[in-house]
């Protein structure tokens, strides 16, 4: 999250709270959490994304407290995909931001690799 129009973006290895509960067809339930990280993961580590024809990645996300005028910035939402491994996932993921401030600009970026295509959609505040 950036609190400069996506200049910079907090990265230190504590500015972020996370957990995800999900699960995949083989393995079932699957609960990652991280109370000090670098990152909100959005994605079981165990079942990562690809890019071949049938691998997908879908997700709903809502960002909360953006203005963040006493509370922390947050995101909750849900995913469904056929990963790396080809195994149907889902997950549900909560996150904060652990600063009180007003985020302008959020990122999303891949653990290796590129986003080559896809759509997102935002609605909300302009």
């Amino acid at each position: 999250m950036s609190t400069d129009g996506g200049v910079t973006f907090a990265a230190a290895a504590s500015d972020y709270a996370w957990v995800l509960y999900g699960g995949d067809t083989t393995t079932g339930a699957l609960n990652q959490i991280d109370a000090a990280d670098n990152e909100i993961t959005l994605n079981q580590v165990t079942n990562g994304l690809g890019n071949s024809a049938v691998q997908t990645y879908n997700a709903r996300i809502l960002i909360m407290n953006a203005f963040g005028r006493s509370m922390y910035p947050c995101i909750m939402g849900s995913t469904s995909n056929v990963g790396n491994t080809n195994l149907q996932t889902f997950a549900f993921i909560s996150g904060t931001y652990k600063f009180v401030s007003n985020i302008n600009a959020i990122r999303f970026l891949m653990l290796a690799g590129n986003i080559s295509s896809g759509d997102f959609t935002l609605y909300g505040i302009r």
